[in-house]
């Protein structure tokens, strides 16, 4: 009877690994997504602001559109650089990406 509740222990352990094992690829290919297909859509919902007629003259103008998550493209490859994450260089991400100000609002 012991041996038995040992072996039911074992299995749900490696079922709850498994689970957070699964958890991290989800998270690690949403964030590939993101940083692949987030900038390009940012990009043409961006050019579509800019082409549509506003208010002001100001308002005529695209989008800035700027990365959530550091990557690099050489060669037609897209890459997440994971040197410009934390490179110590206290550069303002939040303030790239939110605009002007942001980064007095938000601490990185």
């Amino acid at each position: 009877m012991r041996l038995n509740k040992n072996i039911n222990r074992k299995k749900r352990g490696a079922a709850l690994v498994e689970y957070g094992l699964l958890i991290a690829g989800v998270a690690l290919v949403c964030a590939v997504g993101i940083s692949l297909f987030g900038k390009k859509t940012n990009d043409m919902i961006s050019v579509t602001a800019g082409v549509l007629p506003g208010a002001t003259a100001a308002d005529n103008v695209p989008v800035k559109s700027a990365g959530l998550i550091h990557s690099t493209s050489a060669n037609g490859v897209h890459e997440i650089d994971f040197n410009g994450i934390g490179d110590g260089s206290d550069t303002n991400t939040m303030g790239q990406v939110y605009g002007a100000g942001a980064e007095d609002l938000i601490s990185d």
